[in-house]
């Protein structure tokens, strides 16, 4: 699948982010990730604020490397979209 947009450049970077998510120690990854998110959503015993800021932001990086690969996927396709409807535009 590779360069189907028409930015070569950005084109090889979601290559190499589909290459890395592909892989089976990434899936072990998003396991541990996953144990993570559960056992850091139990906000109760968190003392101070700080405590629960600092929370918040261990769980928004899991969140978003929990995620990393559907909007990855969900970016290029919406990309690839757009250059297919761009295209069509300069056809008529």
């Amino acid at each position: 699948m590779s360069d189907v947009l028409g930015d070569k450049d950005l084109d090889a970077w979601y290559q190499r982010r589909f290459d890395l998510t592909s892989h089976r120690g990434w899936d072990e990854l998003m396991e541990q990730v996953e144990a993570l998110r559960e056992g850091y959503s139990d906000v109760r015993r968190l003392r101070s604020d700080e405590e629960r800021s600092f929370r918040q932001g261990q769980l928004d990086i899991l969140d978003w490397l929990a995620s990393m690969a559907q909007t990855t996927r969900d970016a290029y396709d919406r990309m690839i979209a757009q250059e297919q409807v761009e295209e069509n535009d300069a056809s008529l």
